[in-house]
C-alpha cells in the first residue's frame, strides 16, 4: 500500500478559504490545496505557452518555408543552397558582384519565394489571431455555465489540449498553404478553448488576497514559457524535422491532463445559470470603444504587439535573408529562440521598476510615448544596420560558377 505522505491526492481541492455558491470552486488562500493548485497551475500554464512559442517561432515558419521551397525550386533548382543565393543577393546589392544570366535567374526565383513564404505565414497568422479574438470571450460565457462533476473550467481544458493535440498532428501532415492554415486556425481556436478557463482558474479558485500570486505566475509562465518552448522546438526541429510537432502533442496533453486531474475542481452540477443574452455580449464588444481612454490603449496595444509579433514570427527568415552574413537554416532556427532569451532578463526588470515608478507617479501614459519612441527609433536604427553591415566575402570566379549554389 502507498504511503498516504508521498501519493497524490486526486480529491477536489476545497477546506481552504471562504464557502462558494453551489456549483461554484472554493476560494483557496494557503495551505496545501492552494501550493497543489499554484504547481499545477504553473505547470499546465508551461505545457500551452510551450505550443504556442514552438509553433509560432519555430515550427510554423520551418513548414512554410518547406512548402514554398518544394513549390519555387524544382527540377535541378532544388538542390539550391539558399544561404549561398542570399549571400550572392548581398553582394549584387552593393554592387560588388554582376551577376551571370543563371545568376539573374536563380535571384528571380529567390526574390518570389521569399515574397511567397512571407505572405504565406501572414496569412496563417492573421487567420489564427482572429479566430483567438473571439473565442476566448465565448468560451468564457459557456464555461461559467458549465455543470460537470469536474467543476467549470475541466472539461474545456481537456477538451481543447485534446482537439489541440490532433490539430497538430494534422498540421505536420499538411502539404499546402492552405491545409496549413486550416488545421493552424483550427488548432488556435481549440487551444484557445483550452487555455482561457485554465486562466479563469485564478479569479475562481484563488482568494482575493492572493491574487497577486497567482497573477505573477501567470505572468511568468506565459513568458518563461514561450521562450522556452522556442528554445526546445529548436532543438527538436534540427534533430527531428517537422516531426518535432509531435513531442509538443504528448506535452500539452499531459500537462493540461494533470492539472484537470490532480488539482481537480469541485462539483459544479448543482450550479443556478440565467440565460445568455448574446445580443448583450456582442455589444460588449464595441461598448468599450466608445471611451477615448480605452480606444487609445487599444490601439497602442494592437501597434506595440504588431511589431513584436512580426520580430518574432519572422526571425528565422530575417537571419536567413536580411541579416549579412546570411544563416543557414539550422543557424537560424538555432538562433531565433537566443534572441528571445536575450531579452527575457532586460523585459522582467524593467516590468519591475516601470511598475513600481508608474505606480508612484500614478500616471501610465507618458511611459507608453517614451517607449514607444524608443522602440520605433531602435527599430528604425537597426535597419539602417542591417543595410550598411553586410561584410562583402571574395567573389572569386563564383559568379561564373551557379553550379556553387547547389546543395553539396
Amino acid at each position: 500500500m502507498s504511503d498516504p505522505r508521498t501519493s497524490p491526492d486526486p480529491t477536489p481541492l476545497v477546506a481552504a478559504g471562504e464557502a462558494s455558491a453551489p456549483g461554484t470552486s472554493t476560494k483557496l488562500a494557503e495551505g496545501k490545496p492552494f501550493k497543489r493548485y499554484l504547481l499545477f497551475y504553473a505547470l499546465g500554464l508551461m505545457g500551452f505557452f510551450m505550443t504556442w512559442g514552438a509553433v509560432n517561432g519555430i515550427l510554423l515558419p520551418n513548414h512554410v518555408q518547406a512548402i514554398e521551397f518544394d513549390k519555387f525550386f524544382t527540377g535541378a533548382d532544388s538542390g539550391v543552397d539558399l544561404q549561398q543565393l542570399n549571400d550572392l543577393k548581398a553582394q549584387v546589392d552593393d554592387g560588388a558582384v554582376i551577376p551571370t544570366g543563371e545568376q539573374e535567374r536563380l535571384l528571380g526565383v529567390l526574390e518570389k519565394f521569399e515574397s511567397a513564404r512571407a505572405q504565406g505565414l501572414s496569412v496563417i497568422t492573421a487567420i489564427g489571431l482572429f479566430v483567438s479574438m473571439f473565442i476566448q470571450p465565448i468560451t468564457g460565457v459557456l464555461s461559467d455555465r458549465m455543470r460537470s462533476p469536474w467543476g467549470r473550467r475541466a472539461p474545456w481544458i481537456a477538451a481543447g489540449a485534446v482537439l489541440g493535440g490532433l490539430a497538430l498532428i494534422g498540421l505536420r501532415q499538411s502539404s499546402t498553404i492552405l491545409l496549413v492554415a486550416v488545421c493552424w486556425g483550427f488548432g488556435q481556436l481549440v487551444i484557445n478553448v483550452g487555455q482561457g478557463p485554465l486562466l479563469t482558474t485564478v479569479a475562481d479558485r484563488v482568494d482575493e488576497s492572493k491574487i497577486g500570486t497567482a497573477s505573477a505566475i501567470s505572468g511568468l509562465g506565459s513568458m518563461f514559457g514561450g521562450v522556452a518552448g522556442a528554445l526546445v522546438g529548436g532543438v527538436l526541429f534540427t534533430q527531428f524535422g517537422l516531426d518535432a510537432y509531435y513531442p509538443f502533442v504528448l506535452m500539452l496533453l499531459f500537462c493540461a491532463l494533470v492539472f484537470v486531474y490532480f488539482a481537480r475542481d469541485r462539483s459544479s452540477m448543482a450550479l443556478q445559470v440565467e440565460p445568455i443574452n448574446w445580443r448583450g455580449f456582442f455589444q460588449a464588444f464595441v461598448t468599450p470603444l466608445r471611451d477615448s481612454d480605452f480606444r487609445w490603449v487599444w490601439i497602442a496595444k494592437i501597434a506595440m504587439m504588431f511589431g513584436y509579433a512580426v520580430s518574432h514570427a519572422f526571425s528565422i527568415y530575417m537571419l536567413q535573408s536580411y541579416v549579412q552574413p546570411s544563416l543557414s537554416l539550422t543557424e537560424a532556427t538555432k538562433t531565433a529562440p537566443l534572441l528571445q532569451l536575450a531579452g527575457l532578463p532586460c523585459m522582467l526588470v524593467t516590468m519591475v521598476l516601470v511598475g513600481r515608478w508608474s505606480d508612484r507617479m500614478g500616471r501610465r501614459k507618458p511611459f507608453v510615448f517614451w517607449a514607444s519612441i524608443s522602440h520605433g527609433r531602435l527599430d528604425a536604427g537597426a535597419v539602417g544596420v542591417g543595410h550598411r553591415a553586410r561584410p562583402l566575402r571574395p567573389s572569386g570566379d563564383r559568379r561564373h560558377r551557379p553550379g556553387r549554389f547547389r546543395r553539396r
